[in-house]
């Protein structure tokens, strides 16, 4: 067998393909965030990586859990009585049944797609940046619901705490058409017509739209044009609904944004995150 130092003076690559480069590993020591997350798309975008259609098929299968969710909250606050143990009607009951059996083929599919993802840049990206449990609270993400009269309009806070169970966690986020809060807000029932005008306008992830361009770049990357902040520094609360997010569930997520290599924050700055319960 050739030994290992003799082999290093050939002139093969032993790196295996998708394998951090050393321009990545300096990104990484450096602790910019943005300049490596950038690095990362670019090297996905320029090396012809199989990414697009799987990344929005991840995106379009998270749309479809966050309104599987939404709907099972807007039905189960409709029990005929208000006990400990809440009774539904058959057809509630039968809803919930459906839509339950819905959500867990979703999280099966999501989980599907995420696993066809090429070892590589786009997995060390989109892992990075889903790291905070508040990813989606993106200020691109929340301008976008606002605007739309979501909930991040208001104070109530639900985009922020959906207050899901644990095994629901994928249909976080932001207002889909079916949210029952949004429903309360507005005061009106939309017709079948112009809610799938509302899913044409917003929610089509692969559209081509320069909307749904930058929506989807926040989603996968973190990355917002003209900002070299942090992505995680972009993460913002609404006005009035800071008091919803518990210290605990900020900090875990600053704690968490860690690389192989460094980490984000040091001990000086977790204390003044957790004081701040940001």
């Amino acid at each position: 067998m050739q030994p290992a130092d003799k082999l290093t003076q050939s002139k093969i690559d032993l790196t295996l393909s998708g394998e951090k480069t050393q321009d990545e590993i300096k990104l990484e020591q450096s602790g910019d965030i943005d300049a490596l997350q950038r690095y990362r798309r670019n090297v996905v975008h320029q090396i012809e990586y199989p990414y697009t259609g799987r990344a929005l098929e991840l995106l379009r299968i998270e749309q479809d859990l966050r309104s599987t969710v939404q709907e099972e909250q807007t039905l189960a606050k409709k029990p005929e009585t208000t006990c400990s143990w809440p009774i539904y009607r058959n057809d509630v009951q039968a809803e919930l049944q459906a839509l339950n059996k819905r959500y867990w083929l979703l999280e099966r599919q999501w989980w599907k797609v995420r696993n066809s993802f090429v070892e590589g840049p786009l997995i060390r990206a989109f892992d990075l940046w889903r790291s905070h449990p508040l990813w989606y609270m993106h200020r691109i993400l929340v301008e976008d619901c606002v605007r739309r009269g979501g909930c991040c309009s208001r104070s109530c806070g639900c985009c922020v705490d959906r207050k899901i169970d644990k095994t629901r966690q994928l249909g976080a986020g932001h207002c889909m058409v079916l949210c029952g809060c949004c429903h309360r807000a507005r005061g009106f029932e939309l017709t079948k017509k112009e809610k799938m005008e509302l899913l044409t306008d917003f929610h089509i992830v692969n559209d081509g739209s320069l909307y749904r361009l930058r929506i989807n770049r926040v989603s996968i990357w973190g990355l917002s044009l003209d900002s070299h902040d942090s992505p995680f520094d972009m993460i913002v609360i609404p006005p009035g609904c800071e008091k919803v997010v518990l210290k605990e569930q900020m900090a875990k997520g600053k704690a968490e944004q860690v690389d192989e290599t460094f980490i984000l924050i040091d001990e000086e700055e977790n204390e003044e995150v957790g004081a701040s319960g940001y």
